[in-house]
């Protein structure tokens, strides 16, 4: 099972895309730092920065859970679902920071999508690897077999 350059395309630009939304998350906490005369490795001292260092803290602690969840969902199922999912969460991560800004319940909603998006990927990641599994070990195929059956309900409700 090897990966082609263009198996794994959309799964990089997205993974690069959200490196550069950590690099602009990162950009507005030295933009707080600077604004206040903050020095490191110091993060009180004024609501606003610690405000905008603590979504950004936030953000950082799912990252790696996202990339891998994200990349084994896109190798062992579908990369362009994996993608589009992980372009989502990228949107509810901003979505998140930005409501961080304001009042409490101004974050709720990006949370929440981000939080749906990430079981998602890690729902996609547990079918991928269960596949495998059983393919490696059975010589089964639950994901040509899901499709065998979706094609049967899709011809059955042609005649409904």
């Amino acid at each position: 099972m090897s990966a082609r350059m263009e198996d794994v395309a959309l799964l990089l630009a997205t993974s690069v895309l959200s490196c550069w939304q950590n690099a602009y998350f990162l950009q507005m906490v030295v933009k707080m730092r600077r604004k206040y005369n903050i020095k490191h490795p110091f993060v009180t001292g004024n609501t606003e920065l610690e405000t905008v260092y603590r979504a950004n803290q936030n953000l950082q602690d799912y990252y790696p859970i996202f990339l891998v969840t994200m990349w084994t969902a896109g190798l062992f199922t579908s990369s362009a679902a994996a993608a589009f999912i992980g372009l989502m969460y990228i949107v509810a991560r901003y979505k998140y920071f930005k409501g961080y800004m304001g009042t409490d319940n101004k974050r709720v909603p990006g949370y929440f999508l981000a939080k749906r998006l990430m079981f998602s990927l890690s729902a996609l990641s547990a079918v991928g690897l269960l596949n495998f599994a059983l393919w490696w070990y059975c010589r089964v195929s639950l994901l040509d077999y899901l499709n065998l059956v979706a094609k049967a309900a899709s011809a059955l409700l042609l005649f409904v």
